[in-house]
């Protein structure tokens, strides 16, 4: 049984995850690349905020990661947990606004379902199986449904690519302890790189959605 949580620290100083810790800069880089498709979108107002308020949260995924993988403590840990947890959350009220295009009740409904389930699955499932990443299993599973949902939708397309895009990632994660012995530095760092383009694409897709509302209202 190792110490540590990921196969890249083997001591409990700050840059002891150098490679996990640095990776994080691509959750910076790619919610930069949200703001700026989110610039040129022409969205004003309220329509501009929810996804600036995703965009940020992805800039926060990165700041509470890369606290995670240096200082390694409960509250860094927390830092990292929250902001997933948040965006994860906001992301589904979101789209069942703009995609679904349900009211507000439904949209609530919808994300209170989410966290029962979640809350179910914590208390009934090893949360060390898949090496942790058995945690997400209810976000795939929703986002699962999600594809069922929409149905036709415009966005279908998208919207799987972004889920294929996780599968890899939860892959990467997930096998991370059992490649030690072939790469020293594990695959955790590949999870935050397929991660980051995977919400960087769900942000990209309430954009589109925004713009397509806004340009139906101006006709």
């Amino acid at each position: 049984m190792r110490q540590f949580d990921y196969c890249e620290r083997l001591d409990p100083g700050f840059w002891a995850e150098p490679v996990n810790a640095l990776s994080n800069v691509f959750f910076i880089l790619f919610a930069y690349l949200a703001f700026m498709y989110l610039y040129r979108s022409g969205l004003k107002g309220k329509e501009f905020l929810s996804p600036l308020l995703l965009t940020i949260i992805l800039f926060a995924i990165a700041i509470g990661s890369f606290m995670w993988h240096t200082f390694a403590s409960s509250w860094a840990e927390m830092a990292d947990v929250i902001p997933i947890t948040i965006f994860m959350h906001l992301y589904l009220y979101f789209f069942a606004r703009n995609i679904f295009r349900w009211d507000f009740l439904y949209s609530f409904v919808f994300v209170l379902s989410f966290v029962v389930v979640n809350y179910i699955f914590s208390i009934t499932i090893d949360p060390n199986a898949l090496n942790g990443s058995i945690a997400y299993i209810p976000a795939l599973l929703y986002l699962f449904l999600m594809v069922a949902i929409m149905k036709k939708s415009i966005f279908l397309k998208d919207f799987v690519l972004a889920i294929l895009i996780f599968l890899v990632s939860i892959s990467l994660r997930s096998v991370d302890f059992l490649v030690c012995e072939l790469i020293s530095v594990g695959t955790h760092s590949l999870w935050h790189v397929l991660n980051a383009i995977f919400l960087y694409r769900l942000i990209l897709i309430i954009i589109d959605a925004k713009v397509i509302q806004a340009t139906k209202k101006l006709r």
